[in-house]
């Protein structure tokens, strides 16, 4: 994107020197040529010196304009070939809008990918208003040289009158009439490869406009998901944090430690030994026991119901 930047840069710094360099001709021109013809009024033959001196200075001026015009078509080749990455890069957002959109379908996707996204999504946008600023700056400077190209075309048209109605003998007038028509065409096409430059810059500002309001809408919906989320997780903690801190998560604890505690009583292993003996199974984990009256040993509750069943 900096080579992009430079190039756009460039671009209105040449069309302001330009400018400036019509202002100067334009000047000179309406000092050298309408009043100096006007003034052999007294001089019916006409002063080949000064006609002379005003063909050279239009000669200096076309030649001028037209090396401007050489200028102005190998910057049109860069200008299309701009073009053609700037809609490249306009075809890697919509991708990339795409990837966003299908990570917003995601029940439950990663805060971290979402974050991603929206900071990706808001250096794109921050590429795009860069752009649409530089191309609209560029847009305004060919509206104005289009403009003055136009400017241009009046004006040598009515140089011709002029050079009718001054005092220069036939041949002097046929001289600068020449040269004149010369700077018209130049000044024609000129204008048409303006024009060229404004559908370019219009037609790039109208698309990346558009892919602007897309990646905007995506960012709405990135940074409504992200909070979202963190809303959901911060609910989840704190529900975490009410069981943990709750009546059943002790009770809960409590039975585990008892289980736990129960493996490491002499008890329970002779309990479970005299379940051996008697032909019961051998229980998964340690059964709650009780002691049988004056039993010496610890009888589980399971075996104490076998041995009545057995009684009776």
């Amino acid at each position: 994107m900096r080579k992009k930047d430079t190039y756009l840069k460039h671009s209105v710094e040449n069309k302001l020197r330009i400018w400036f360099a019509d202002l100067a001709f334009c000047t000179l021109l309406l000092l050298v040529l309408s009043p100096m013809s006007f003034a052999q009024k007294d001089n019916a033959g006409g002063n080949p010196a000064l006609g002379e001196q005003i063909t050279q200075s239009i000669e200096r001026a076309l030649t001028s304009y037209q090396a401007e015009m050489e200028d102005l078509q190998i910057n049109f080749q860069k200008l299309e070939s701009f073009q053609r990455e700037i809609i490249d890069q306009l075809k890697a957002y919509d991708v990339q809008s795409t990837i966003h959109i299908q990570l917003l379908l995601i029940r439950s996707p990663r805060q971290r990918d979402l974050e991603n996204a929206l900071r990706d999504n808001r250096l794109a946008i921050q590429n795009l208003n860069d752009q649409i600023e530089t191309l609209r700056k560029n847009w305004e400077m060919e509206s104005f040289s289009v403009q003055d190209s136009m400017d241009r075309i009046e004006q040598t048209r009515k140089q011709v009158d002029d050079i009718q109605r001054s005092w220069f003998s036939d041949a002097q007038k046929q001289q600068i009439e020449s040269v004149n028509q010369k700077l018209n065409r130049v000044f024609q096409e000129r204008k048409e490869i303006e024009h060229r430059y404004l559908i370019v810059y219009g037609d790039l500002l109208n698309q990346i406009q558009e892919v602007l309001e897309k990646k905007e809408a995506d960012k709405e919906k990135l940074t409504r998901r992200i909070k979202e989320q963190r809303e959901r997780i911060l609910f989840q903690k704190q529900d975490l944090y009410r069981f943990m801190s709750g009546g059943k998560i002790k009770e809960e604890l409590r039975l585990f430690q008892d289980r736990i505690a129960a493996v490491f009583k002499p008890a329970t292993w002779k309990g479970i030994a005299w379940q051996i003996e008697m032909g019961g199974a051998l229980p998964v984990a340690p059964s709650p026991i009780r002691i049988d009256g004056d039993h010496r040993h610890a009888i589980p509750v399971k075996g104490i119901a076998k041995k009545n069943r057995d009684a009776t």
